[in-house]
Formats: structure tokens, C-alpha cells, sequence
């Protein structure tokens, strides 16, 4: 009888043995995955940190960028030019045709009247 006891003792302390393992196991595996996913918040909040200095500098920079209506400005003053261009151009173009009406005028004037008076 002390002998199935002492049997039935160790049948139970290997079964409690062999589930303490499996805890152990379970526990640092968990604490494992729970320090790995610590260190990586950890890199990320870091990672979020330079983010949002970089975010801060670029919103910086855009706030002195030119505004929509400053673009605006800027394309309403090259339209202008452009049509003030068009203009000066339709006037040189109109002046150069007087220009060689005159020609046309002279050329005929000296063909007829300063050779014959030349002569």
C-alpha cells in the first residue's frame, strides 16, 4: 500500500511538474511578447516624435509660402503683361505696314521724280 501511494505521489508531481513547465513556458513566452511589443512602441513613439518635429518645420515653411490669392495676384498681373504684349505687338505690326507704305512711296518718289530731275 505505501508502495501504490508513493506511485500515485510521483504520478502526481510529474503531472504537476510537467504543468508548471507549460505555465513557465506560457509566462515567458507572454512576457516575452509583452517586452518586445513595450520596445517597439518605444521605437515607434520615437519614430512619431521626429514625424511630428519634421510636420512642425514643414508647416513652418508653408506658412510663409505664397497664399492662393497671392498666386491669384500673380496670374492676373502676367495676363495683363501678356495683353499689353499682344497690344504692343498688334502696334509694331501696324507701324511696320505704314512703314513700308512709305517705302513703297519714296522708292516710286525717287524712280520718278529725283531721276527725271536728275537727268
Amino acid at each position: 500500500m505505501v508502495m501504490e501511494v508513493w506511485v500515485e505521489a510521483q504520478v502526481w508531481i510529474d503531472v504537476g511538474w510537467k504543468i508548471g513547465t507549460v505555465i513557465a513556458l506560457v509566462w515567458l513566452a507572454i512576457k516575452q511578447q509583452v517586452g518586445d511589443g513595450r520596445r517597439l512602441i518605444g521605437d515607434l513613439d520615437s519614430r512619431v516624435d521626429g514625424h511630428a518635429d519634421r510636420l512642425v518645420r514643414v508647416e513652418e515653411a508653408l506658412k510663409r509660402a505664397p497664399s492662393h490669392d497671392d498666386l491669384q495676384l500673380i496670374h492676373e498681373r502676367i495676363s495683363k503683361g501678356n495683353d499689353l504684349t499682344h497690344a504692343v505687338q498688334a502696334q509694331v505690326a501696324g507701324v511696320a505696314g505704314t512703314m513700308e507704305v512709305v517705302l513703297r512711296k519714296l522708292e516710286l518718289l525717287d524712280r520718278t521724280h529725283y531721276q527725271e530731275g536728275g537727268k
